[in-house]
């Protein structure tokens, strides 16, 4: 399960309901949110360099409460390390993150005991792991025999890895090719240092479109 917005309580009015007011517009108006994304989790929070601009389901999300509520929303660029954290570059706090984050009860005991008085959203998105490798590699990845020749790529930090150990018992982590995103991810697909590459299905579909792109060029 893959839940694509966590929301964090920092400001109590932009997750709880607000006392009717004449001057609701105008007090909305003045305060700011920090909304934080991802830059390379397409199609679901992306920066596209060619439009120089925010995209994907998050971005559209973003895009939808600044129109009815909150349109001092600004977007504040997050590493996956800091997720869960309630911080953004340059240390700015953040009001609300938008990724493809599954919900653990780790992570739950995480942005409660760093003292955020967060919590997650409902799931409006999910999808199942899967695996992207080339044609000639799908035979090989059968139970017993798929260590042998090749190299599993996983994002570190991401729950993704649990779920492919629990699907593969034998698998050990020197088997395990850590990536940072999914830019890398491509990069060693391509040069053969992953030869499979597992996450969830949304996030590759986009990056299986973008490889095809690059084959054929």
């Amino acid at each position: 399960m893959v839940t694509v917005v966590i929301l964090l309580s920092n400001s109590p009015a932009l997750t709880q309901p607000t006392a009717i007011s004449a001057n609701e517009v105008e007090v909305n108006n003045l305060q700011k949110y920090y909304f934080g994304l991802l830059r390379t989790s397409a199609p679901i929070s992306y920066y596209d360099d060619q439009s120089a601009n925010w995209k994907g389901y998050c971005y559209a999300l973003i895009e939808t409460l600044r129109e009815r509520k909150f349109p001092n929303i600004e977007i504040v660029e997050m590493v996956r390390d800091n997720r869960f954290k309630g911080e953004g570059s340059n240390n700015i706090k953040l009001d609300a993150e938008c990724g493809p984050n599954t919900i653990t009860p780790e992570r739950k005991r995480l942005i409660r005991l760093k003292d955020l008085k967060g919590y997650f959203s409902e799931t409006f998105g999910w999808t199942g792991a899967t695996a992207l490798l080339l044609k000639e590699n799908m035979q090989k990845l059968s139970p017993g025999n798929e260590f042998k020749t090749l190299k599993f790529g996983l994002i570190y930090g991401t729950s993704t890895i649990d779920i492919v150990k629990n699907a593969y018992p034998s698998l050990e982590d020197r088997k395990i090719v850590t990536l940072k995103d999914a830019n890398d991810a491509i990069n060693k697909l391509r040069t053969g240092e992953v030869d499979v590459y597992f996450n969830d299905e949304m996030l590759l579909m986009r990056i299986l479109k973008k490889l095809n792109r690059l084959i054929h060029k």
